[in-house]
């Protein structure tokens, strides 16, 4: 019934169909990278099957709201969200697929002998076309020359010859040939050639060969009366500082620094030229270079001081080899700027039985140039309160404030890097790299938070970061100074429960985390999109705590011949842990309106140097909307544990985590109308204790899958462009430890009747 009245051939004439398939089929058996080339003939095709809302094609909504006479609210909401434009087939267009696709293999991917047939079927008013692909062999390169009549350009290329894309056995394809041409071109760029074009460079073939290899010769000539192989170098620089179009400057320049002209309507500049110049990459003298010109305007742009950036060149009135710069900043108008926020949330603490309520009140105040050098300081306040409606009681409460002061380049606070420069002699233009490519930031903040029916806890940190952009996928953050006071207070109800649990009764302490040379690395690599619609990217994080002290410790106990353990006080000792953690995420795209994305992530965390256990707010926990969605935040685990089979109580708010972490998660997602989004998802993991754990028996990993839990869910998205607000709502599909549900048998799944809505979660963005 549903089929047919959704039945979108009703609303045009017999002899009319509807395209509903169009299958790409493969004679060859032997074809490199398949799927990449069945993606690539699909966007061929002219007639493609429309996408679906709700497994109903989109031109039915199209067709059905049609007639000039639909102008209800509910149809041109049809039309405009969830129609596509209803495309009739034609047969003609089958034929033309074919000649496309049969052109694509010959001429762009090197299978000179492709053929390509067509086929359709039109039954019920359902078209169904189907292409048949016979590649036969794809052509490779066999040798590669470049050939120019300019000597220094033949150098050159000789110099990047071992960079080349393109080797013998290469495939003859036409996107490879392509980025080669690019690299050329960038080279050439980059080494004073500034009118040198991609069009420059003219590829031809031989392929006398009868063995189906061709070779391939890259032909860069200089036609007559073209400047395309003409060498530039960077002449006058000048800087105006504080740009307004409705001003003239002087003639003379404020202040005159390696070489470059500083402007200044002002008596004072509002950046120190010296901090400028360290992003400014162009220098007088020097050879035209494209990533110089480039990397300026990116640098500048990063300057939170000015708002507009523009880097002019322009040819030399003197010499017509020499390449001038103006660059203009824009300052904003105002140094101070202010943001306040709020929030409100409800959540049901699912089997807790609790219903809450929190507000929180958030705000800034930032200085974007504080020292005179476009430093950036931020100073950060959060006030949170969560109110129990079940109780008619507060439940928590958080207060935080922090002041972060960012250089926009490396500070060598510790003389550090200079000695690692020296001692592994580094060059001049790396060691410009480095410190330009780095930012750093020094941290200081107070934290209070009270769960009155856990713990309180106050926190006191201090921190030095750099964070370094590679400009090839990659950044890294690196904290080699940091130091946080956390002072543990633990309520007398929770205190009975962690009693119990000599792991848990050790991480509740009163600790300083320590690094003077050393605190935590971050790495994040994030992979551009391939052709396909494929991107990964690899989140890892590195931490430790008290390894100087633990170092200091034992010299110091080798030379006093003594064995004692370095201790602030009593109530008061080093956090002595190591904890590291890895993340990998996968995105594909499956159309413009549908994709599926993936994570698996693994922790590992450890005390050493006697210290019982890792401080507890360093330990692991899953569930909650960013991990396992079926369980709140730290209901799991650790391994086959359970709170309630060895209480009734259902009071208590959930506090498990662990040493140990694996997490596993999947999710379709897919446009639904205007900005609203739906997935489908599995999640799954746990948590464990490294050791046994007496008060929580099965805590630590003796059967990876028994322990693992599973859930399932479906989530419903509003995409805002800037930030996306996400309902998930999770169920429980395999516990990690069995019960006998209704008195039946044993059994680690779960029904899903009983559920009701599932676990509700609603958070920002998406959670992967």
């Amino acid at each position: 019934m549903l089929i047919s009245s959704c039945r979108s051939t009703k609303f045009i004439d017999q002899n009319q169909a509807l395209v509903r398939e169009a299958n790409i089929v493969f004679k060859d058996d032997d074809i490199n990278d398949q799927a990449n080339l069945r993606y690539q003939l699909e966007g061929l095709i002219s007639q493609p099957p429309p996408d679906k809302f709700l497994f109903i094609p989109r031109d039915y909504f199209f067709l059905k709201n049609q007639d000039p006479g639909d102008t209800l609210p509910r149809q041109n909401f049809a039309r405009k969200f969830l129609a596509d434009e209803a495309i009739i087939f034609d047969s003609l267009l089958v034929k033309e697929t074919a000649e496309k696709m049969q052109s694509f293999l010959r001429n762009k991917k090197g299978y000179f002998n492709a053929t390509v047939t067509s086929n359709y079927s039109v039954k019920n008013q359902i078209a169904k076309t189907k292409f048949t692909v016979l590649a036969n062999d794809q052509y490779q390169v066999d040798s590669v020359f470049f050939r120019t009549n300019d000597t220094e350009i033949s150098q050159i290329l000789n110099e990047i010859e071992g960079e080349s894309l393109i080797n013998k056995n290469s495939p003859i394809d036409a996107t490879l040939f392509e980025r080669e041409k690019q690299r050329i071109f960038q080279a050439l760029q980059d080494r004073g050639y500034a009118n040198f074009l991609v069009n420059n460079i003219v590829l031809k073939g031989d392929s006398s060969n009868q063995d189906k290899k061709i070779d391939v010769l890259f032909d860069i000539a200089q036609a007559e009366g073209s400047e395309a192989l003409k060498k530039y170098e960077v002449g006058t620089i000048n800087i105006f500082t504080d740009y307004d179009q409705d001003r003239s400057y002087p003639v003379i320049p404020s202040r005159v620094i390696n070489g470059k002209n500083y402007y200044t309507m002002k008596n004072k500049f509002i950046v120190k030229p010296r901090a400028i110049d360290k992003q400014i990459f162009l220098k007088t003298g020097k050879v035209y270079s494209r990533s110089d010109h480039y990397q300026t305007i990116q640098k500048l742009s990063a300057l939170s001081t000015y708002k507009f950036v523009k880097v002019t060149p322009s040819r030399d009135i003197t010499s017509d080899s020499i390449i001038n710069y103006d660059i203009y900043l824009t300052p904003h108008k105002h140094r101070w700027i202010s943001d306040l926020g709020t929030g409100l949330f409800y959540s049901t603490l699912g089997r807790v039985g609790q219903q809450l309520v929190g507000v929180s009140l958030d705000g800034s105040l930032v200085n974007r140039n504080t020292l005179g050098g476009s430093e950036k300081n931020e100073l950060l306040g959060e006030v949170g309160l969560e109110y129990s409606i079940s109780n008619l009681a507060f439940n928590a409460i958080n207060v935080g404030i922090s002041d972060v002061l960012s250089y926009p380049t490396q500070v060598d606070y510790l003389g550090l890097i200079g000695l690692i420069y020296s001692i592994t002699n580094t060059s001049t233009a790396l060691r410009q790299k480095y410190e330009v490519g780095t930012s750093t930031s020094f941290s200081a903040g107070f934290t209070y938070q009270d769960i009155f029916n856990l713990y309180k806890n106050n926190t006191f940190n201090a921190k030095a970061t750099y964070q370094y952009d590679t400009g090839k996928n990659w950044r890294i953050s690196f904290s080699p100074t940091g130091f946080n006071l956390l002072n543990f207070e633990v309520r007398p109800g929770f205190a009975d429960i962690i009693n119990r649990s000599p792991f848990l009764e050790r991480s509740f302490k009163s600790v300083v985390f320590t690094g003077l040379l050393f605190k935590d690395i971050a790495g994040i690599y994030t992979s551009p999109e391939s052709p396909r619609g494929f991107s990964w990217s690899l989140i890892t994080n590195l931490e430790l705590s008290g390894g100087e002290v633990f170092l200091a410790n034992k010299l110091y106990n080798s030379i006093a011949k003594d064995d004692i353990n370095f201790q602030l006080s009593d109530k008061l000792d080093f956090a002595n842990f190591m904890k590291v953690e890895a993340e990998v995420r996968l995105h594909q795209r499956i159309n413009p309106s549908s994709s599926i994305a993936g994570r698996a992530n693994v922790g590992y965390a450890s005390a050493y140097s006697g210290d019982p256990a890792v401080p507890y707010i360093k330990q692991f926990f899953v569930g909650g909307p960013n991990s396992i969605r079926a369980w709140q935040s730290r209901e799991l685990g650790p391994g086959s544990f359970s709170r309630l089979l060895i209480t009734p109580d259902t009071t208590q708010q959930f506090y498990q985590t662990g040493d140990f972490k694996t997490e596993f998660n999947i999710e379709y997602r897919a446009d639904l109308f205007w900005i609203f989004e739906y997935a489908l998802f599995v999640d799954a993991g746990n948590v464990w204790t490294l050791d046994r754990d007496i008060g929580r028996p099965g805590a630590e990993l003796t059967n990876f899958f028994n322990q693992m839990a599973i859930g399932w869910g479906w989530g419903l998205r509003l995409d805002f462009s800037y930030f996306n607000l996400r309902f998930d709502f999770g169920y429980k599909l395999k516990k990690t430890f069995q019960t006998n549900v209704g008195g039946g048998e044993l059994t680690y799944f779960v029904s899903p009747i009983g559920q009701g809505i599932g676990n509700a979660n609603i958070a920002i963005n998406y959670p992967f």
